[in-house]
């Protein structure tokens, strides 16, 4: 379950949310967040902890969804992406970095689903502390055999701990 402070910086007031984490919150606001789900309805699907620093894991996402980095290379191997078009990542430490992804997976052999789909993913990492890094992640699947698409929204919070990162993730569908 998240730590009761991370609830409390996601779901308060943006003055309120600056001031309890030092700059900036986890959900919702200007600038602040890809998603307009509140954590709170967001579901939590995995907890880890991992003996690496908060500047090691930014830089492995960094690496995500492109081959780029080694990461990102095996990541992209082992999920069998093709056609892959990352953009780069702008905008600033402070305010956030933000890319978008275009790429090509195999679908699972399904009835009614197509060999491949076309996927958008649109990432956004930030700092919301000096301790707490923040990565949303926004993936829609665009050929879908009922509807439009099909969207799931990603927010990994991962924060320092002694000598390790808790990383919590929750996802919420659309």
């Amino acid at each position: 379950e998240l730590p009761d402070d991370v609830v409390r910086a996601s779901t308060a007031a943006p003055s309120q949310r600056e001031s309890q984490s030092e700059g900036g919150g986890l959900n919702g606001g200007a600038g602040d967040s890809l998603f307009k789900v509140p954590l709170a309805n967001m579901e939590e699907v995995l907890f880890s902890e991992l003996p690496i620093t908060l500047d090691d894991l930014e830089h492995s996402f960094l690496g995500m969804d492109s081959v780029d980095s080694r990461f990102g290379k095996l990541l992209c191997a082992q999920l069998g992406y093709s056609q892959l078009q990352s953009g780069t990542w702008e905008g600033s430490e402070m305010d956030g970095l933000k890319r978008e992804v275009n790429l090509v997976v195999k679908c699972p052999p399904k009835p009614m689903l197509p060999d491949t789909t076309r996927v958008h993913i649109r990432h956004h990492l930030r700092r919301a502390s000096r301790q707490t890094l923040v990565r949303e992640r926004g993936v829609m699947t665009l050929d879908v055999p009922y509807g439009e698409s099909f969207s799931l929204q990603e927010r990994c919070i991962c924060i320092c701990a002694e000598i390790h990162v808790r990383i919590y993730m929750c996802m919420y569908m659309c």
